[in-house]
């Protein structure tokens, strides 16, 4: 399958995508549709993965979010009723949270038992933050 390319991150990032799996084939997974998106990482980054209720926007109430490496090989994977009610506010959220090191990675997205429109949210934050002011107030 042919991903989207959701970009390559040296700092804190945030990207959305809503998208109708029916426009796509099944390669992976479920016998739904899925919709690959590749990423690259160029510092080590804490990533969040997740489906949030987007009424009236996402048709469908059972997805799945997979999570691969450069290979196809499964870092981690993750079906509706995993909740992080935090991020979304609401107990309808699947979501992957993971460390990743530099690298280009692959998230796949599709629904359990039909094809429809999935939003699909990936953040990332750096786990290592240089802190210019303070580094500056150290005495030499």
């Amino acid at each position: 399958a042919t991903p989207i390319v959701a970009g390559t991150y040296n700092a804190d990032f945030d990207y959305t995508d809503l998208i109708n799996t029916a426009n796509f084939t099944d390669n992976y997974g479920c016998a739904t549709n899925d919709v690959y998106y590749k990423f690259t990482l160029n510092e080590i980054m804490e990533v969040t993965i997740y489906h949030c209720d987007s009424y009236p926007y996402s048709n469908l109430t059972d997805t799945f979010i997979s999570l691969l490496d450069d290979s196809g090989n499964l870092i981690a994977f993750t079906e509706h009723g995993t909740c992080e009610p935090e991020i979304c506010g609401k107990p309808q959220l699947i979501f992957i949270k993971k460390d990743l090191d530099p690298g280009t990675y692959y998230v796949v997205t599709e629904g359990c038992c039909e094809n429809g429109l999935i939003q699909t949210y990936i953040s990332g934050e750096l786990k290592f933050k240089l802190d210019i002011d303070r580094v500056s107030s150290i005495p030499l």
